[in-house]
Order: C-alpha cells, then sequence, then structure tokens
C-alpha cells in the first residue's frame, strides 16, 4: 500500500460555502462528507490502490488528476493541497497545487472499491483535511453515502437483529443520512460520526450481514407528499410513540405520537437525593432551596413528561420537555417515560412521605409515615425517635397527637428526602423504536410495514 503524509498547517486556510447536496437522492453514487478526527499536526494516510485527486460538488465526485509516481507527502497549506516529491527527506518542487476549497479531496484511484487508512483506521473512497471557520483542523471521509451506511448500522443497531429490522434501520438511517445533507457545513462537512448524527465507525464496523441489508435496499428513501423525510429513531420508546411537537416543539405530519404494542418493556429505576436534586436545580439556574415537593403536572399523548414542577423552600421551578432530561442529566434520565415516587415503591403518591403542620400557637411539626419530627422557626429540622412527644406552645405544652388531630384538615407540605424514578424506554422516542423494529420483524413483518408503523403517512420509493 502506497503512503502518503496529509499534514494540515498552522496556517489559516481558506474557507469556502459549500454547495449542499440534494437530500434524498436515489442516485448510487450520491457521496456525503462525513466528519471523523479533528486535531492538529500530521495525518499518516494510505490507499489499497494509489491516489487521485478529485473534485465534489452537489453530491458529486469527479476525478481531477491521477498522482503519478510516489508521493510521500501531500501538504495541505492555506493556497492550495501541494504533492511533493521527497528526495533524501527533503520535499522538492511541488508537482501537484489544488485550491484548498470545499471541492477537492484526496481519494483512492478506485473510488467506488478503494479503501484508506488514516492514523490506522479504514474508511472507503477519499479523505480530505479542512480546517473550518472554528479554527479546528479536521480530516472529512468523502464517502458514497451506499458505503457510508456500510459504516452506520453496526453501530446503531445490532447485526444480531432479524434481517427486516436491519432493512428498516437502512432505509431510515439512509434517510436521515439525505436529509441531513449540509447540517455541519460550516465545519467543511455534512454529518459527524457522533449519536449528534449517526454513529459511524468506517470499515472497521463494518458487519457482512448489516452491508447485506443495505445492498437489499439500496437508494430507497421514505417519503411523505413525495418530500423526503428525517427519519428519527431511539432504541426503545417505552411503549409510548412521542411526537416531533410534543418533544422539540415542531410538527412534523410523519412524526406523530400514538401507542406502540410491539416495544418491549426496558424498565429502569432513578434515585436523586434531595441534596443532588437541590444542586442540580441549583446549578440550571432553578433557585428553589430544599425541594419539598415533586409533581408531573401534564403528560404528552404519548405518554411522557411534559411538565414536572418542583416546590421548594425558596421557591417554585417548572420545567418543560426535554428541559427535564437536561437539567436532571441524560445519562441517569433515560427517557420522560416515568413516574414518581418518595417511598421507594412504584405507584406511591407524590405526597405520601413526610408531612409539616402547624397547631394553633404557630408552632410547625412534621409527620411521617415512619416516624416524626418537628421544625423550628429556622427552618431547622429535629427528628424524633418517638410519637410519644410533646411540643412546647407558646403558653403550653401539649401533645403532638393532639395537635394533629386539631389540624387534620390542613393542607400537608411534603419534604422530599430522596425520589425515586421509574421509567421506560431509552432516548428521544420520536419516530422508529429500534427494539420494536425487533419485534415486528420477528412476528413476520417487513421492512416497508415496520417503517410505515412508526412514520406515518410515508412511502418508501
Amino acid at each position: 500500500m502506497r503512503r502518503i503524509t496529509a499534514i494540515i498547517c498552522i496556517i489559516t486556510m481558506l474557507f469556502c460555502g459549500c454547495y449542499v447536496a440534494s437530500a434524498g437522492s436515489s442516485d448510487e453514487q450520491q457521496f456525503i462528507r462525513v466528519g471523523i478526527c479533528e486535531g492538529d499536526g500530521d495525518y499518516d494516510i494510505t490507499s489499497s490502490d494509489g491516489f487521485k485527486i478529485y473534485s465534489y460538488a452537489d453530491g458529486n465526485v469527479q476525478a481531477v488528476a491521477s498522482i503519478a509516481g510516489s508521493p510521500d507527502e501531500i501538504r495541505v497549506r492555506n493556497d492550495g493541497i501541494y504533492v511533493n516529491i521527497f528526495t533524501d527527506a527533503s520535499p522538492t518542487k511541488a508537482v501537484y497545487s489544488y485550491a484548498n476549497d470545499c471541492n477537492y479531496f484526496i481519494g483512492c484511484s478506485d473510488i467506488t472499491n478503494g479503501i484508506m487508512s488514516v492514523e490506522g483506521v479504514f474508511y472507503r473512497c477519499g479523505v480530505r483535511p479542512f480546517k473550518s471557520s472554528d479554527g479546528k483542523h479536521r480530516i472529512i471521509n468523502v464517502i458514497n453515502i451506499e458505503k457510508y451506511l456500510y459504516g452506520v448500522l453496526p453501530r446503531e443497531m445490532s447485526s444480531s437483529y432479524p434481517l427486516e429490522a436491519l432493512k428498516a434501520q437502512a432505509v431510515a438511517a439512509r434517510s436521515f443520512a439525505g436529509k441531513n445533507i449540509g447540517r455541519h457545513s460550516s465545519l467543511g462537512y455534512d454529518v459527524c460520526n457522533t449519536q449528534c448524527c449517526q454513529v459511524y465507525g468506517g470499515v472497521s464496523s463494518e458487519v457482512a450481514k448489516c452491508s447485506g441489508a443495505v445492498n437489499e435496499t439500496r437508494g430507497m428513501y421514505a417519503y411523505y407528499d413525495d418530500e423526503p423525510i428525517c427519519c428519527y429513531y431511539s432504541a426503545n420508546n417505552g411503549g409510548g410513540i412521542e411526537s416531533s411537537k410534543d418533544v422539540w416543539g415542531t410538527d412534523l405530519p410523519y412524526l406523530q405520537a400514538g401507542v406502540d404494542e410491539y416495544t418491549p418493556d426496558l424498565k429502569w429505576t432513578v434515585v436523586y437525593s434531595a441534596d443532588e436534586l437541590s444542586s442540580l436545580l441549583d446549578s440550571a439556574g432553578y433557585k428553589v432551596g430544599k425541594v419539598t415537593s415533586v409533581s408531573i403536572l401534564a403528560r404528552t399523548d404519548g405518554g411522557s413528561v411534559s411538565r414536572l414542577q418542583f416546590n421548594g423552600t425558596g421557591g417554585s421551578a417548572v420545567l418543560e420537555k426535554n428541559k427535564i432530561r437536561s437539567v436532571l442529566g441524560t445519562s441517569k434520565l433515560k427517557t420522560l417515560h416515568f413516574d414518581v415516587s418518595r417511598q421507594g415503591e412504584s405507584g406511591t403518591t407524590v405526597d405520601n412521605a413526610m408531612y409539616y403542620v402547624r397547631n394553633v400557637n404557630g408552632s410547625t411539626a412534621e409527620k411521617n409515615l415512619t416516624g416524626l419530627a418537628v421544625i423550628g422557626e429556622d427552618g431547622n429540622i429535629v427528628r424524633l425517635s418517638s410519637s410519644a412527644v410533646e411540643v412546647q406552645g407558646s403558653n403550653t405544652v401539649v401533645s403532638l397527637s393532639g395537635i394533629l388531630s386539631e389540624i387534620a384538615s390542613s393542607e400537608p407540605r411534603a419534604i422530599v428526602d430522596e425520589l425515586v424514578i421509574y421509567g421506560k424506554g431509552n432516548g428521544h422516542c420520536i419516530g422508529m423504536s429500534q427494539q420494536g423494529a425487533r419485534a415486528m420483524a420477528e412476528s413476520g413483518f417487513t421492512y416497508d410495514e415496520i417503517l410505515k408503523y412508526y412514520y406515518t403517512g410515508i412511502e418508501i420509493k
């Protein structure tokens, strides 16, 4: 294999606006630009069959020139791409020079089947160094969209899933990529290789079964009203399909709410201490003090919590939709399909915990299902070891049990020692549930039937 080194110089490179390819093209030669790594310095690049310089425009590529001889280095500078022949480790004159804009990249001689290596990681088709407007140096994989999907499917869905589920995933991933051409154009590429777009691992992540699913659906996209759609998907929707309007505020006719009868249960539990809750809310700018109650105010048609209220000693706050997860932590709160409890058992009512009560003299006591406590005027709580206690009033000492019976009609005020959340699912719950797709495939549904179940009113073509 021939080897070249792409050096990204510190000198500022020219930046240009890139022409965005048409989303949803069924052309097998549609290419996409994928951001694969970033950093300063030298990149060792090898090719399976030599190199050519290509131009990129509107998702299509065209060979500009072959690189003759045995070039040892391609140097990228602010004024062009230079291929230098080394003599005794010293570069001689530049034998090729091309404007360093979005239209040129270095590819395998066989752009369809060739494989390149960037620092030991293998990718298909071609790559180009780029310095974007944010000042970062990046390597971008310019690749046929079908070959790109080879490296996406095994990272987004287990290859152990039935073929029809994998085919549904292939169409969804292709549609998502096609609709998001140009999503990160200011950075020099269309999509990234992380969960922000779709996870992509290059040749090393490819699995024959998944590549077969791509091949069997080659060029197939999902359309609504003859327009290509963005196929969002998540691992498990907890039994409820969410609408884009309820989650993101954008009403897309093909991303509507509904009940999912095929997605299996994926239950989880997370626990927040009172101090943790207060700290999370405070860090997000919600100054509620010590949390005294948590209430679910509203749910979406898909069953997710859309409004969650926290009351505390210093005020109250209402979190809505994705703000709930962003404040409480997306790694812990896997979805918004959840219920809350403070007794360690699902289904317990929110206020079934500890209570503050006031006697006629203004002193305040707290009653707990498993014990009693009192709170002073300074807000300090003293937990008591027995229910047979007395409370000092302004003029007399009275039994606590008597106080509680006298003010039984007073509204209780719960204090949160520990908030337990019982949830289902994993992800944003919009569009296709991958585990639901697996279950449908196992029940005999075809890939297009699976997609039409999760995306309202679409066609596959």
